[in-house]
């Protein structure tokens, strides 16, 4: 893994019908509403089940990144950054599976040193199981009939890992992510 500095693998049960995740995972320009630290997301071109986004990130020293992301519905997201020179320096999937009449999210991230932002091993997976608990929140309310207003979003008060499982506090709710593989990057 020598070109990949850190790498992350995360999953997490949601309690909605695997068609209704994917949904929401590939409703690209919506991400700032519900991912944290991402304030702006663009659709810069799209062409059948390809979409090419441009995000802002200032949270990750990321002030505009751009992504190529793969849709396979409903199985899959591939998503890669497409621009800056050599190899990319985001990569990774989101594979959505049926799960006891919901669906499991697994999300394999892939993630170069220039975004020293993100650090160690532990920020970055703690970065990924907040968007994960934030999925899990925006699939519960857009299957309800409910779905929070732009730039509303939750306040995590606490993120802690015990017996290999990474527990997310929310004002009002908690989220377990169980770890699929562990963290293959540094702490």
């Amino acid at each position: 893994m020598r070109a990949w500095q850190r790498r992350t693998r995360t999953a997490c049960s949601l309690e909605v019908p695997r068609e209704r995740a994917f949904a929401v995972l590939a409703d690209d320009p919506r991400y700032p509403e519900w991912i944290p630290g991402l304030e702006e997301a663009h659709i810069l071109a799209r062409e059948g089940d390809v979409a090419v986004l441009e995000i802002r990130a200032p949270r990750f020293r990321a002030e505009k990144i751009v992504l190529e992301l793969i849709h396979s519905p409903p199985e899959e997201i591939r998503f890669r950054e497409v621009l800056g020179y050599g190899k990319p320096k985001i990569a990774g999937r989101c594979e959505l599976r049926d799960d006891d009449g919901g669906t499991r999210l697994e999300v394999d991230l892939r993630v170069a040193t220039r975004l020293a932002a993100l650090g160690s091993g532990r920020r970055l997976r703690d970065a990924v199981a907040e968007a994960m608990a934030a999925l899990a929140e925006r699939t519960t309310d857009v299957e309800a009939g409910r779905v929070a207003a732009p730039g509303e979003k939750r306040k995590v008060l606490e993120i802690f890992e015990r017996d290999g499982t990474l527990e997310i506090r929310l004002r009002g709710e908690s989220y377990r992510l169980v770890k699929v593989d562990g963290d293959a990057g540094g702490r």
